[in-house]
């Protein structure tokens, strides 16, 4: 995986994800989008818009070119951030 040099410190910093989670929390909240997220019914998904948000900057950030590279990734380094990302089959589902 090819680490890129603006965002560098998000493995590293607790402070850097949360921020950023606050920042997609708050915008999906004034576009009012996390109720709409489920509205066409199923299962619903263990991680939050926001939530989803900051994995896929991640991905984005550090060139992680599939879901099962993504989920070992945020499984490794960022668990304590993501503590409901469970198996891989519920992370493909998110």
């Amino acid at each position: 995986m090819k680490k890129s040099k603006t965002l560098k410190s998000i493995s590293n910093e607790n402070s850097d994800i949360v921020t950023i989670y606050c920042f997609f929390d708050d915008l999906c909240k004034s576009l009012d989008m996390i109720s709409h997220r489920n509205s066409k019914g199923g299962r619903p998904s263990c991680l939050n818009l926001p939530e989803v948000l900051t994995i896929l900057l991640i991905q984005k950030e550090y060139c992680i070119e599939n879901k099962k590279a993504l989920w070992k990734y945020i499984i490794n380094h960022h668990k304590k951030d993501f503590p409901r990302v469970g198996k891989y089959v519920s992370f493909c589902l998110a």
